[in-house]
């Protein structure tokens, strides 16, 4: 015997951020754009709150900032403006950038990207910029 089950689903919620590609050769007092892509999968919209982290000392501001609509499917850019401090040593720094729900406060994507001061191996000394990890979160 065959019973169909039929399942409506109200609300499928599924929200994915790429981070930007790789960045050389920066130097310390750059102003740098990073873009990031927010998708909105899901097939009803969502209210978020937008919250980029520089590292301690540097000055990193997102556009659009604050609390964004993202109708489903859709996708929404984020540009984070990072100035690089003129005292930046080597080394490594993260940039964070965080996406919340509104209604709930809890992550639903954060993306972390990688800030190196170089000057190693022989190549010029600079600042390369990697996005290291990306997360989603999917709930219906």
């Amino acid at each position: 015997v065959l019973v169909p089950i039929l399942v409506d689903v109200e609300l499928v919620r599924e929200v994915t951020l790429s981070g930007p590609r790789e960045i050389r050769n920066l130097r310390n007092g750059d102003r740098v754009e990073l873009a990031y892509r927010l998708f909105n999968a899901g097939n009803g919209p969502d209210t978020l709150l937008i919250d980029a982290q520089g590292p301690t000392g540097w000055v990193a501001k997102a556009e659009p900032n604050g609390v964004i609509v993202v109708p489903a499917r859709r996708a929404q850019e984020i540009v984070v403006r990072v100035i690089v401090p003129p005292t930046s040593s080597i080394g490594d720094y993260a940039m964070q950038l965080f996406i919340r729900d509104v209604a709930s406060g809890e992550a639903v994507a954060t993306t972390y990207t990688t800030l190196g001061l170089t000057g190693r191996g022989g190549s010029a000394a600079g600042l390369i910029l990697r996005s290291t990890l990306a997360g989603t979160t999917t709930s219906s």
